[in-house]
């Protein structure tokens, strides 16, 4: 991305958009690292068979730095947030919002870029069809089924499903003028180039 592109944002909003290339790649070495801790028991075996149903293409190919990623980054109400990101980050999308690796994620990404990271990305959620027990939902939609998605849809919400995987991904709505595109490459020494 052209340095000029960014010259448009606040210069404490340029700082972070730099680092996300870094960050993204972060949760790619956290998904290198993942199926070794879910052999040793990071989690139940319920929580590991589930997690490899879902997301295990993500766990088995997690490493994308021979190509170049690319991301839509959109500048909204006062605030930036990732309204694209390429397909090969799906998985790891829906893994890093998954509330049962919560402290996995703390842990290699740090608690401060963890939490920017939820904020900024867009949400995925597995549409598994396993029905909830009485009262629970489904958590960050607070729906019971994925019927009433259309519910939220109407409230405003937009969504784009991916049904070959099984995903549900939220879609920010921004003014085509309001984005930026950010493409990033890890190189073989581990640096991030922009």
């Amino acid at each position: 991305m052209p340095a000029n592109d960014l010259e448009v944002l606040p210069r404490s909003i340029a700082r972070r958009v730099r680092t996300l290339g870094h960050a993204l790649s972060r949760v790619q070495a956290g998904l290198q690292l993942m199926p070794k801790r879910l052999e040793r028991g990071l989690l139940d075996a319920s929580s590991t068979a589930w997690i490899y149903q879902w997301a295990g293409s993500a766990l088995d190919s997690p490493s994308t730095t021979s190509e170049a990623l690319t991301a839509t980054i959109v500048w909204q109400e006062n605030a930036w947030l990732v309204s694209e990101v390429p397909p090969v980050l799906h998985g790891a999308l829906l893994l890093l919002h998954l509330p049962v690796l919560r402290d996995f994620w703390r842990k290699e990404l740090r608690a401060a870029r963890y939490e920017h990271l939820r904020r900024v990305l867009p949400k995925v959620w597995a549409m598994d069809p396993t029905p909830l027990p009485p009262g629970a939902v489904i958590a960050g939609l607070g729906i019971t089924n994925w019927h009433d998605l259309s519910k939220l849809e109407a409230k405003g919400r937009h969504f784009e499903i991916k049904r070959e995987l099984g995903l549900v991904i939220e879609q920010t709505r921004w003014k085509a003028d309001g984005s930026l595109t950010l493409t990033w490459k890890v190189s073989d020494d581990g640096r991030i180039d922009l």
